[in-house]
């Protein structure tokens, strides 16, 4: 190759570990982050300083994250049609091959 990254081995794995990493940390925050906005409530955030609007979407979108990080991990069914086809798949665990014991 005259131009351009030619991977090694042990770069690619590098990479698919610290990917594997970095999607379990988001998973994990955004857990967090939506347990700790749906503990506070929409009253709890308008309380600190968010209009009722802004902290109803803030709520919503919180409990968007944490769907995804569901599905990542393996504890919200996804997929199928008409509550058919539903599966639950763990990605975290999947991807222990890539993260090893970190």
């Amino acid at each position: 190759m005259a131009i351009g990254n030619a991977p090694t081995m042990a770069a690619l794995n590098q990479q698919a570990y610290q990917l594997a990493l970095q999607f379990r940390s988001t998973a994990q925050q955004a857990t967090a982050l939506q347990s700790y906005v749906v503990g506070l409530g929409q009253a709890g955030l308008v309380a600190l300083g968010f209009a009722a609007a802004d902290a109803t979407e803030l709520l919503t979108c919180a409990n968007y994250m944490a769907s995804l990080a569901q599905v990542y991990q393996g504890t919200l069914q996804q997929g199928g049609t008409g509550g058919t086809g539903a599966i639950l798949f763990n990605f975290q665990s999947a991807l222990v091959p890539l993260t090893g014991s970190s």
